[in-house]
């Protein structure tokens, strides 16, 4: 079988799982619209595109796609993101959609958004969903819960070491046995509201000399960039405030083992993999309250979830956890985390869904379904 996967190379977490498309054993051909040139052990077509063209670019990109899609002939499309232009177009062989939480988690007034997630996902033969809110978000925009596949992607065995060398890291960082490090690995991107979080850190240090915060860069938003770097330029804290630049998997898993808490503040979102990946690293989460996290985070309990309209209570949670840090408890509800990850988000049984996913999607080209 031969599957089209379309998913853009700029995210380490989809490069990701076109490697599991790749494992299903299935021809793959990867077609990304990205910054960075798609790498991997099959076909790629790479479309960089002219962002600053905004709607024009998404259209030319059609025509990038659909030139791929007509030479390749796929058996089955594979597309990481439900507002794919193409995908308001007739497409004749089967489609899975996997939906982002950007996707599904529309603002009022996305009404072009809502429309292209609307047909996309009308159109799919299955729609891939990583948890229970996800699915409901996705229900609101049709009747679409006989399509939904539940796939969480899941983490490699690689993300649950604990012997990682991190010998160079605290030397570049110049960090200490007494440090107490946060780290916040979302893009930099209004979304994900990471100014807010260093706005609490810088707060949180009048109190404590003792604290570090790294801050991966990954797809900076210029303006986003400039409001942190001038929190901490004007509270002096560029020792204490770590821009870490743009972070491959490698990289992150190492920041991971170094921080003692992962803080996300995202306004709404999926299930993200960052946060399986803070867990099965042994990194205490401080994430937003949303529904998504509900099926595995308990505030106060294996995390510290912050309210979403009220940013002055991430300063509020950090605080807590150094409260909590060194205490015996926490150590065990680490491990429980850690645990809770290995049972339902390995590798090896997401691979397997993905594997029949492939099986059923092919089942529905031949029987004309």
């Amino acid at each position: 079988m031969k599957i089209l996967v379309v998913a853009s190379a700029d995210s380490p977490l989809l490069s990701e799982r076109v490697v599991m498309s790749l494992e299903s054993g299935h021809e793959i051909v990867w077609y990304s619209e990205s910054k960075i040139e798609p790498v991997a052990n099959c076909k790629t077509v790479h479309y960089v595109g002219l962002p600053a063209l905004g709607v024009i670019n998404k259209i030319l990109g059609s025509f990038v796609f659909f030139w791929v899609y007509f030479r390749e002939k796929p058996d089955v499309l594979h597309v990481h993101w439900a507002w794919f232009l193409p995908l308001l177009f007739h497409i004749s062989c089967p489609k899975i959609v996997s939906v982002m939480g950007t996707d599904v988690n529309l603002p009022c007034g996305s009404k072009v958004r809502k429309f292209i997630a609307k047909t996309a996902l009308k159109r799919a033969t299955f729609i891939t969903s990583k948890s229970k809110s996800m699915d409901d978000a996705i229900n609101t925009l049709g009747d679409n819960q006989e399509k939904i596949i539940r796939i969480n992607w899941g983490l490699g065995t690689e993300w649950f070491k604990s012997d990682i060398p991190l010998v160079d890291l605290k030397n570049k960082y110049k960090t200490g046995d007494t440090n107490i490090i946060f780290f916040s690995p979302r893009a930099l991107q209004p979304l994900y509201r990471v100014a807010d979080v260093v706005r609490a850190f810088v707060k949180l240090c009048q109190e404590r000399d003792d604290i570090l915060l790294l801050v991966a860069c990954m797809n900076p938003n210029e303006k986003i960039v400039t409001e942190i770097e001038t929190l901490v330029l004007e509270a002096q804290l560029q020792h204490r405030v770590i821009l870490c630049g743009a972070l491959d998997k490698s990289a992150m898993q190492q920041h991971y083992q170094l921080s003692h808490a992962v803080v996300s503040y995202a306004r709404s979102d999926g299930l993200p993999q960052s946060l399986y990946e803070s867990m099965a690293s042994g990194s205490f989460p401080i994430f937003t309250a949303l529904p998504c996290y509900s099926e595995i985070l308990n505030d106060g309990k294996n995390a510290l979830l912050c309210d979403t309209k009220n940013p002055q209570i991430i300063y509020n949670k950090m605080k807590a956890y150094l409260e909590r840090h060194s205490l015996p408890e926490n150590q065990k509800i680490i491990e429980e985390n850690r645990d809770y990850v290995l049972r339902n988000a390995s590798r090896k049984n997401q691979q397997e869904i993905l594997n029949q996913l492939y099986t059923d999607a092919l089942r529905c080209h031949f029987s004309g379904g």
